[in-house]
């Protein structure tokens, strides 16, 4: 029986495997087959908004420290910036608590290995055989030789400063008139902060996670928030005219709520597009 499916592991949350005792054993199959022989034993664990990431998270903690592995918490943030702050904090490997585009209820896990990429079907399949083999209550580790685990508190500005430096000097953001739509997701902090210190005149939406709103349920009505937003910046005649006259650009983005995908709207033909 697989695990994996064609982006990690995602299910409903609170059925098998996503139990927080399956995620335990999980993370521990993980770190026999992804630990590298010659490092410092170091995973980070980043996470979206879903409310079941507070049962999976201190589940992975867990079962990586039992296996002596140190854990660096970075969540929530965007799925991409795993892969970055995995390889800047020099882990063995990292896992991101997410189930991208789904739905609110599911939840998921995906692996990237020390390089930042998506871990191999082989190494897929050595984690399942583990998984479903392996007598992990008899593989039991000296008390000092646990892992321990620590939240990093400037992972925010890391990411943020990462994602500016890819950014040219001479594009100016100031002419640029944006209408974010976070989702309520993994990017609701640092998504608006890096367009505010760019210098694009930011408006945001659904951006304040909460225990009956972690995302909108449909997609219809995140995307039609967002274009109200849009209409209402054309209520106002300077704005509109400067629009028409291309003095002025007004765009739209929408994010999912693992951040790993975002749509653009077009403020001329009204539909989303993929980027």
């Amino acid at each position: 029986m697989r695990l994996f499916g064609t982006d990690g592991i995602r299910g409903k949350v609170n059925e098998y495997p996503l139990t927080a005792g399956s995620v335990l054993k999980l993370a521990k199959a993980a770190s026999i087959v992804l630990k590298k022989k010659t490092s410092i034993n170091r995973v980070v664990i980043n996470k979206d908004t879903r409310l079941s990431g507070y049962i999976f998270e201190p589940a992975i903690t867990a079962g990586l420290i039992s296996m002596g592995m140190d854990v660096i918490l970075v969540g929530p943030l965007p799925t991409p910036a795993l892969s970055l702050l995995g390889k800047s904090l020099r882990a063995d490997f990292s896992i991101m608590i997410t189930a991208s585009h789904n739905p609110y209820q599911d939840n998921g896990l995906k692996f990237f290995n020390s390089n930042g990429f998506k871990i191999s079907l082989e190494e897929e399949i050595k984690i399942e055989e583990l998984f479903f083999n392996y007598d992990f209550e008899n593989h039991k580790i000296k008390s000092n030789s646990l892992g321990k685990a620590e939240r990093l508190s400037d992972a925010i500005g890391r990411y943020s400063e990462a994602l500016k430096q890819t950014v040219e000097k001479n594009i100016i953001f100031n002419d640029l008139k944006v209408v974010l739509d976070t989702a309520n997701g993994a990017a609701y902090k640092v998504a608006p902060q890096i367009l505010y210190e760019l210098g694009a005149d930011l408006k945001t939406i659904n951006n304040i996670p909460k225990k009956d709103s972690y995302q909108n349920q449909l997609q219809l009505l995140e995307e039609e928030s967002i274009k109200i937003s849009l209409k209402n910046l054309f209520d106002f005649p300077h704005i509109k005219e400067s629009v028409e006259n291309k003095s002025l650009s007004i765009h739209g983005l929408i994010h999912d709520i693992g951040s790993g995908k975002i749509k653009y709207l077009n403020p001329i033909s009204e539909q989303f597009e993929n980027i």
